[in-house]
């Protein structure tokens, strides 16, 4: 029998027709990525610290956390600027994020929103975040928080940080359409629920342009393109206004300037860097896991029959280069002559059950600056 079956044996004898039905070449699924929200509960909520809790809407938040309390504002915030994403919340006891974050356990959150802005907490956050983006546990998740302060108070706390999954709002100073101060906890809810819904549907779409619904500018003067430079060359991410002083995004990037040898690196600069290659690693598990989770390993050019549960470098070359076409015709990466030629697939030298790939994407990009000369004629 040339056929790897999963259900039927071989020495079945009583007459009938037996046919399995198998999934594994169907799956076309999309994770359905999670936020957590990070804060503080309020008096009459009736959640313990440290829990993570689902909740769905703001009236969720406000029985589960309190009305009025920080959770319920921050929740109220990302509402307003995406419905589809499920929200989860964890309140958090004596301004300690490390131990909030370790209550999430394995459970994988793609989008952090933190209410807690100071160095300590921030650094815990990305500690966190670093762990899950290891290839030992691939949960990773991207986090967001928000810091009011005047322009070179800003440049200074982004020089605290450098890690590729944290987004820093920069604040000036917004409110509601009242007039009325929004907190840095609600502005970083604002933030990132545009930016975690749109990095939800495209990872390598531009974020800029997203409005800030419900935000407002209060600033008699707001930065100008100097300050925002610099601030994006402190791994702050920066805003626009337009004349109803409405808010908008202008360029979220990560706290990520400078590797190990010390020296600057723009590799993890855009927030999407990260999302896409989140996207991408999952894409390969998914394909790997659904068409081949009970394969045999074999060495290329091995006589087996058509049907056999078995791969091959080749083989999984093959579902690796077909995968890279599908990515590329929705435009999450390009080049795919080179990907192919610089594509290695191999048996392990010492673990015969192991197989090694190396390869090289490359991820589509933003389109976020047009430099033209016009050289005009009479």
């Amino acid at each position: 029998m040339s056929i790897s079956f999963n259900e039927v044996p071989a020495n079945v004898r009583v007459p009938g027709v037996y046919i399995e039905i198998d999934n594994s070449l169907a799956n076309s699924a999309e994770d359905l990525q999670r936020v957590l929200i990070v804060g503080a509960k309020g008096s009459d909520g009736d959640t313990a610290e440290n829990t993570v809790v689902l909740t769905v809407n703001p009236d969720a938040a406000a029985k589960r956390f309190g009305i009025d309390s920080q959770i319920h504002k921050m929740v109220t915030a990302f509402y307003e600027q995406n419905i589809s994403l499920p929200i989860y919340a964890v309140s958090v006891l004596t301004n300690d994020v490390a131990t909030a974050l370790a209550s999430t356990g394995a459970d994988q959150y793609h989008h952090i929103v933190c209410a807690f802005n100071d160095e300590t907490n921030v650094r815990a956050l990305g500690d966190f975040l670093q762990a899950r983006y290891h290839a030992l546990q691939q949960i990773p998740g991207l986090a967001y928080i928000a810091k009011k302060a005047t322009h070179s108070a800003l440049v200074a706390y982004g020089e605290l940080f450098n890690n590729p999954f944290i987004s820093v709002m920069s604040v000036n100073g917004l409110g509601d359409a009242a007039n009325n101060d929004l907190t840095e906890a609600q502005l970083a809810s604002a933030w990132a629920g545009q930016i975690a819904g749109s990095l939800a549907i495209d990872p390598c779409r531009p974020l800029k342009t997203l409005p800030l619904n419900k935000v407002y500018s209060k600033a008699p003067i707001d930065w100008d393109y100097s300050e925002r430079n610099l601030l994006l060359y402190s791994g702050i991410g920066t805003y626009n206004t337009n004349n109803a002083k409405q808010v908008f995004i202008e360029r979220p990037i990560t706290t990520y300037k400078e590797n190990a040898a010390g020296t600057a690196d723009d590799s993890y600069l855009d927030i999407t860097v990260p999302a896409t290659a989140m996207y991408f690693r999952q894409k390969q598990r998914s394909r790997i896991l659904s068409k081949y989770p009970r394969s045999k390993l074999a060495k290329d050019g091995t006589k087996f029959a058509p049907g056999q549960a078995v791969v091959t470098p080749a083989i999984i070359k093959g579902e690796l280069l077909a995968l890279y076409r599908e990515l590329e015709l929705k435009a999450i990466v390009q080049d795919f002559d080179g990907y192919k030629d610089s594509l290695i697939v191999e048996l392990d030298a010492d673990n015969k059950s192991r197989i090694n790939i190396l390869d090289s994407p490359q991820f589509v990009n933003g389109m976020l600056i047009y430099a033209g000369k016009v050289q005009f004629r009479k």
